[in-house]
């Protein structure tokens, strides 16, 4: 469809658009307050410069448009058709500025929390707000788990250049990932988990989850960090879904929709977890990570999922 502005007029209304205090960031901090929780805006000596910081959680929160940021798979976001050679490498450095954001804030302890866009629009506000309570109380395992992660997959990707670019099978390299991810969880706190390749049994019973027809289907994650059953409160850790760039379309989609549904801490917002028991079908992995190598570039693409959807990504290059 062809822009009905001139580049110029484009150009001029594009300019305008707020970075700061936009709608998003008020219908989120209004909600916040309405609870009764106090936050900083905006402060300029963090990374990435967060919309909201709440120190006494040590968590800052981005609210990001889904076209400045290039939100992928949103309908909200398209590349721009015109002017285009000035707006994609703009909207491409502000995507790299993100992830340098959120990793620098991890490593100094932030819990960060990217909301999207979309996610606030009217049909999903609500769900997204709930859900954002929760995981300003509950997201500091994440953070954690994703650093630990991060750890092995730089000594994983690096000591496993050659088999890569060799074009080995996607189960020796998830082999060699577990390798170095077991060796990282054995330093940290967790070192009684197990990391296990292609497993899938939750205290001796298969896991499973429902598709979106509510059919009830048995998975298999190609890497998992987890417990074994042996600690029910929180036995699932980590999963991780490796992929070739020269895979099938369909069966990348259908990792990313596992992993969606492997990271999610209820069904639908009806079943959760009582402490005791886990509720069938949900898993409740912290953290979820989806993983797409090319070969012959020798580069990949690595998505992280928390509480049912992916919150940020970035590609590693030689």
């Amino acid at each position: 469809m062809p822009d009905m502005f001139d580049p110029v007029k484009r150009s001029e209304i594009m300019s305008h658009i707020r970075s700061k205090n936009t709608k998003g960031e008020i219908i989120v901090r209004k909600y916040l307050h309405r609870l009764g929780f106090r936050f900083r805006l905006h402060v300029s000596n963090l990374p990435g410069k967060p919309d909201i910081v709440l120190p006494k959680y040590k968590c800052v929160i981005f609210v990001h448009g889904c076209f400045w940021h290039a939100h992928q798979g949103c309908k909200y976001y398209r590349d721009p058709k015109t002017n285009s050679e000035y707006w994609i490498p703009k909207i491409q450095r502000n995507v790299e500025r993100d992830r340098r954001a959120v990793q620098e804030l991890c490593s100094m302890g932030w819990n960060v929390i990217v909301i999207w866009e979309c996610e606030l629009k009217k049909d999903k506000r609500e769900e997204t707000l709930v859900n954002l309570v929760e995981s300003i109380k509950n997201k500091s395992l994440f953070n954690e788990l994703f650093l630990i992660f991060n750890q092995a997959f730089i000594k994983f990707w690096t000591n496993s250049e050659d088999l890569i670019r060799s074009d080995i099978s996607e189960r020796n390299l998830c082999g060699n990932l577990a390798f170095e991810l077991r060796d990282a969880i054995r330093q940290s706190r967790f070192a009684d988990y197990y990391v296990d390749v292609e497993y899938n049994r939750n205290n001796g019973k298969l896991k499973t989850l429902m598709d979106e027809y509510m059919k009830v289907i048995p998975i298999t994650c190609d890497v998992i960090v987890h417990s074994r059953g042996e600690v029910v409160i929180k036995d699932n850790l980590v999963a991780v879904e490796m992929k070739k760039s020269n895979q099938p379309k369909k069966e990348k989609e259908d990792d990313r929709i596992r992993l969606e549904a492997l990271t999610k801490q209820s069904y639908d917002n009806v079943w959760s977890f009582d402490g005791h028991t886990l509720p069938e079908h949900v898993c409740g992995y912290t953290l979820g990570v989806y993983i797409e190598i090319n070969p012959k570039k020798f580069s990949a693409r690595v998505e992280y999922y928390y509480n049912g959807r992916c919150i940020f990504s970035r590609v590693l290059n030689k």
